[in-house]
């Protein structure tokens, strides 16, 4: 006797529901184990001290006291209450109270979300979208002011869906625009969600729109009138911050700078660079983000005859701001996933699925797989991160990237050295450090820059970036004479350190380095108050050493040897070759296989001209990591270096096809054109180069190899195009002299001679064809 189940519709539905809820469940359970993430952000740091700071001193700082640099200027500290709370939280709990903290936020944030979509009818709709916007919003799980702000936004959504009727909604929303405007800069978005509400109210009952738009989420006159009074409370609320009307117009203050020479930080700050370019509209790249605006613009096609002109308004608003800079992504996927139920709670599903069901039974088991499917791939993905971790070398032990303080994203050694050894007075740094600095040193130091841009300014910060990278020893003594700067760290956690830099502080012998290790360097004038720190902990020029790693105790465990590698890097920059394979040799016995050693290797190699050693180790390197573009590029010089121009342009050209637009890839394609005898490609490559920088001087290499090449014409072509964007630099006029001679016109030869000398009468070179002593 066989015994048969038949599954009918009725029990379908009860197992489909169970499924879905579970899948929510489990979806939730993931959300939070994401927010347990190692404290890693920088600017938790400045806060924790801020925060401090009020607490002891039991005010709110209006003008700066941090900086050396902009010290006493005013400073709109609009964040005070987070970081009041953060110091409290991190004093009595210590760093998993900042994460316990951080993870409850956001999950009161999202179960918001949960209660804005429709968890009994549509739970797989839900649970996708809810899981999108999950993937965009752990871009920004990290202790900061930002995940008060998105609960705030999420409140003032879900109070005016489905609350603007009732009395105590405006008290709510008077309360969280105070607390808003005390947390974070975003709180003007609260009116403008009220007065997107008002605009769209006004269109409805003054003006003819089509379909039945104006019917839809019309507000009763009761409802109306409730929004007019919630307009008035909140922006009577921006006023209760400690700057009154100052504070209330930040936002509006950020704004007018960011539209003017503050974009110069859109390049440079990666929160602020912009998702989606052109180069990557078709690639996986924030596909989550992507997806977001393709199903929520879908919803409002398929709804088009019953849209909420305010819901459109929000989107079309957010869209716009989200596409701008990658840290108002998530403001825009908290709107795309209300106004998608906003949408399609007002179709049938018939209507949304490009596929229909004729039998019910074949539905409901359709939705059930679809949510287990879901449910597998949450496991698939929660057990994958789960077990990221990296290697602890002080503790010989593996560390979990979940829980506890990054030991990899700080510089703490140099932090404790700089405690430790007495260093005081104005530090100068680099701007991702600066926060970290204030947290850990502060007041023993102040630092040079930190990540408030708005206090320091587009000019300031435009300064900044010379003297770091590209500038001068001019400008940088004269901006180290300005602020009176006494000592100088030199961070590698974040990046390599500049090369300029560093030789410019490691052979001026008024610095002396006092400190070097995988988080960086730290050097001290010397200067009487530095002498006995100097006495103590001066580093000889030659021969670093460092603690020995014992390979036994790592075992057989793959370890990224990211200590050695910043250590590596730091001492290749210094010319400091045997020290910095030391540090290869040793990374290399760690981990085999790891490209950053295979790169130093061909580094040296390349700088002794041995070309051949040259390509294979950066071969190798490319092979490992073949997206890193500074190994592609150093690849591509190596073939050119050999004569084998036919690959030398093929990596080139990867590199550019693949967005690696910079002044160096160009010209060196460019000077490998003229190799291969293509005259005109070099050319417009040349071209190219100085349309993306025009102050690279290193393309008149092109000029130099035309020279050699006897195409002297086209070599005072390079030269031209040169001075064209560059009208001061001496060393083309020389090189058009030159030209001039090997043509046998002696006259322009030395006419041009003249005229460089004009611009830079210290041109050894031209002095020397001029024969002037």
């Amino acid at each position: 006797m066989s015994l048969k189940i038949e599954l009918k519709p009725k029990i379908l539905k009860k197992i489909d529901y169970f499924v879905g809820m579970l899948a929510i469940g489990i979806l939730a359970g993931l959300i939070i184990f994401l927010c347990n993430s190692e404290v890693g952000a920088f600017d938790i740091w400045l806060h924790l001290k801020t925060g401090e700071f009020i607490a002891q001193h039991n005010y709110i700082p209006t003008v700066d006291i941090f900086s050396c640099a902009v010290g006493g200027n005013v400073w709109n500290n609009h964040e005070w209450l987070f970081q009041l709370l953060a110091h409290f939280v991190f004093s009595a709990f210590s760093y998993d109270g900042l994460i316990t903290m951080q993870a409850s936020v956001i999950a009161l944030t999202m179960l918001l979300l949960l209660f804005l979509g429709d968890i009994r009818d549509k739970q797989l709709g839900t649970a996708v979208l809810l899981l999108c916007v999950m993937m965009v919003y752990r871009t920004r799980f990290n202790i900061r002011p930002d995940i008060f702000s998105l609960l705030f936004f999420t409140s003032y959504i879900y109070i005016l869906s489905l609350y603007i009727d009732r009395r105590w909604s405006l008290f709510a929303l008077g309360f969280i625009q105070v607390l808003w405007v005390n947390t974070h800069g975003f709180f003007i978005f609260g009116p403008l969600f009220i007065s997107i509400g008002l605009l769209s109210e006004f269109l409805k009952r003054r003006v003819r729109l089509p379909w039945e738009w104006n019917k839809v989420g019309r507000l009763e006159d009761k409802e109306y009138f409730h929004l007019k009074i919630a307009l008035g409370v909140t922006l009577l609320a921006c006023l209760c911050n400690p700057q009154f009307l100052r504070g209330a117009f930040y936002p509006f203050q950020v704004l007018f700078q960011l539209a003017g020479e503050s974009r110069v930080f859109f390049s440079y700050i990666i929160e602020l660079r912009k998702p989606i370019l052109w180069s990557n509209l078709f690639s996986t790249n924030q596909g989550y983000f992507k997806a977001l605006i393709i199903i929520s613009f879908y919803s409002f096609i398929v709804n088009r005859r019953k849209v909420d002109i305010s819901a459109l308004f929000l989107w079309v608003f957010f869209l716009i701001l989200s596409l701008q800079a990658l840290r108002n992504m998530v403001f825009f996927a908290f709107v795309a996933y209300f106004v998608c139920f906003a949408n399609f709670s007002q179709v049938k599903l018939k209507d949304v699925l490009p596929i229909s069901f004729k039998s019910e039974k074949f539905r409901l088991l359709t939705m059930i797989l679809l949510k287990v499917l879901l449910i597998a791939w949450i496991f698939r993905f929660g057990d994958s991160i789960s077990r990221s971790a990296y290697y602890d070398f002080d503790k010989y032990e593996m560390k979990s990237s979940w829980g506890g303080v990054s030991l990899r994203r700080y510089p703490e050694k140099a932090a404790d050295f700089i405690l430790k050894s007495g260093i005081s007075g104005n530090l100068f740094n680099d701007f991702n450090s600066g926060a970290y600095l204030i947290g850990r040193c502060f007041p023993q130091v102040k630092v040079f820059i930190d990540g408030r841009t708005e206090l320091y300014g587009p000019e300031f910060f435009k300064i900044y970036k010379k003297v770091w990278e590209s500038g001068s020893d001019e400008l940088r003594e004269e901006a180290l004479e300005k602020y009176k700067i006494t000592a100088a760290f030199l961070n590698s956690t974040d990046k390599k350190i500049s090369k300029s830099l560093l030789t410019f502080f490691y052979e001026n012998e008024q610095w002396i380095p006092v400190y070097l290790n995988y988080d960086g360097m730290i050097f001290l004038k010397d200067i009487s108050k530095n002498q006995e720190i100097i006495k103590e902990h001066r580093l000889d020029r030659k021969g670093y050493r460092f603690k020995n790693i014992d390979l036994n105790r790592i075992g057989p465990r793959k370890v990224p040897p990211f200590k050695q590698i910043k250590r590596a890097y730091t001492l290749q920059s210094l010319d400091l070759k045997e020290e910095a394979l030391g540090q290869v040799e040793e990374g290399l016995l760690i981990s085999p296989g790891h490209s950053d050693f295979y790169y130093l290797l061909g580094r040296f190699y390349f700088e002794d001209k041995s070309y051949e050693e040259a390509f294979e180790n950066f071969r190798i390197a490319t092979m490992i990591t073949p997206s890193d573009s500074e190994f592609r590029f150093y690849l591509a010089l190596s073939y050119a270096e050999i004569n084998d121009y036919e690959n030398a342009i093929k990596q080139f050209e990867s590199l550019i096809k693949n967005g690696v637009k910079k002044a160096k890839v160009f010209a060196a394609l460019a000077n490998t054109y003229v190799l291969d005898n293509q005259y005109d490609k070099a050319l417009e490559f040349a071209q190219k180069a100085l349309d993306v920088n025009p102050m690279y001087t290193k393309i008149l290499k092109v000029a130099d190899t035309f020279f050699d090449k006897e195409e002297f014409i086209l070599a005072q072509k390079i030269c031209l195009m040169t001075l064209k964007v560059n009208p001061r630099l001496s060393d083309a006029y020389y090189k058009i002299g030159l030209c001039h001679q090997k043509l046998k016109n002696k006259a322009a030869a030395n006419e041009v001679f003249r005229r460089g000398l004009k611009i830079d009468p210290t041109n050894e070179e031209i002095k020397k064809q001029l024969k002037i002593k």
